[in-house]
């Protein structure tokens, strides 16, 4: 009766608000971080599914049962086909590999050898900001191995800093150290993302190496080092997509990270990156807009370490009030800001959190477009070492 039909009709009200909502979260989420994040559908498969059995209730009995039917015989083929068909091919262990004995390059194990490297290459030789590069490795077991090792692939530039780097597991996890037979040979290709902000121009040497994921202790050469170093890699700046002419070519460390309300960080400097505590630190930031600036926006430089604990900083307004900004060719606005490092800062690497926030609500601006960082409302730049 009218009873049954108002909480049929409650329940459909319902059922539509509650996707509606989701659909508002979603949109709400791509605004704040413009990443693909599939699970966040999750809680609308209820929803979803009831959608799909009303369609179907709705093109009649006889033809709502046959695509029910349908779908499901399709999802089930799908559903047995997938581990064999794609699943398995992935996750297939390589067949081991036994090759004649030649030099090893590096002989990992102290005590005993036991992981030897034949043969390295490293491309390109020259890297920029937001490019791949991409190491091979020979590995060859030359005992057997009770601990499952992990692999670290890094790019140290000429002051020890890590450029970029790879940690993983041998051949993506399917060939684990513990089931290396003795003799047997792995090929195994790593690809090594730069930082969109990394420090340029610069140099580098590629290090590669063992160590245990448990306890981080890395395996030991037999002379003692702890990696393989080898090859030379050229930094270099950012190719500017308005050509070498560029205004942009005269700032340090051309970067294009895009905050909220029309900010773009194009480059930033240190005066120095080796530090001692009680030093002054000046980190000067290069800021451009897109656009018509809302609001008059503070900048804050703190200097973190590794347990994002702050040892210096300084919240400074730019020398040209960001309201005032306007998207015109070439104009950069050289932020810099001055700050003493404290007297009892530890030995360590340290990163720069930068950003921007209104006063009084000091709410940061997010970033837009940052390597992953999309969301957030800071940006890490470095590293810098504090040394004592």
């Amino acid at each position: 009766g009218e009873l049954e039909g108002g909480l049929r009709a409650l329940a459909g009200g319902l059922l539509f608000l509650w996707l509606a909502l989701l659909i508002y979260s979603w949109l709400r989420f791509m605004e704040i971080a413009p990443a693909a994040q599939g699970r966040y559908f999750f809680p609308a498969a209820s929803t979803l599914g009831l959608i799909f059995v009303l369609a179907c209730l709705g093109v009649g009995r006889r033809w709502g049962l046959r695509i029910g039917w349908g779908i499901v015989t399709a999802l089930a083929i799908l559903s047995a086909v997938t581990p064999f068909a794609v699943i398995r091919p992935i996750y297939a262990a390589p067949a081991p590999r036994i090759e004649p004995t030649q030099p090893a390059q590096a002989t990992f194990g102290v005590e005993s050898p036991d992981v030897a490297i034949l043969a390295v290459t490293a491309s390109p030789e020259t890297v920029r900001p937001g490019d791949t590069a991409q190491v091979e490795v020979t590995w060859q077991a030359l005992s057997s191995l009770p601990t499952d090792y992990s692999v670290f692939v890094h790019l140290v530039d000429e002051d020890g800093f890590i450029v970029a780097q790879r940690d993983t597991m041998p051949d993506g996890g399917n060939a684990p150290t513990s089931r290396w037979h003795v003799e047997q040979v792995l090929v195994d290709r790593y690809t090594v993302e730069i930082p969109q902000t990394v420090y340029t121009p610069n140099r580098g040497r590629w290090a590669v190496g063992l160590y245990d994921h448990a306890n981080g202790e890395r395996l030991l050469r037999q002379d003692g080092d702890d990696s393989f170093v080898f090859g030379a890699v050229e930094v270099a700046p950012p190719q500017s997509p308005l050509g070498p002419q560029s205004p942009l070519g005269d700032i340090p460390n051309p970067v294009q990270v895009d905050f909220a309300d029309g900010v773009t960080l194009a480059g930033y400097s240190f005066s120095s990156r080796r530090l001692a505590p009680g030093d002054e630190l000046t980190v000067t930031l290069y800021w451009q807009a897109r656009g018509q600036v809302n609001q008059d926006y503070t900048t804050f430089v703190h200097l973190l370490d590794s347990d994002f604990t702050m040892h210096g900083g300084l919240d400074s307004p730019p020398p040209t009030p960001t309201s005032a900004w306007f998207d015109r060719q070439g104009e950069v606005v050289a932020d810099p800001h001055t700050f003493v490092i404290s007297p009892d800062a530890p030995a360590g690497n340290y990163q720069l959190e930068i950003g921007l926030y209104p006063w009084p609500s000091f709410e940061r601006l997010r970033l837009l477009d940052a390597e992953g960082a999309e969301g957030a409302d800071r940006l890490l730049l470095g590293p810098l070492r504090v040394e004592p």
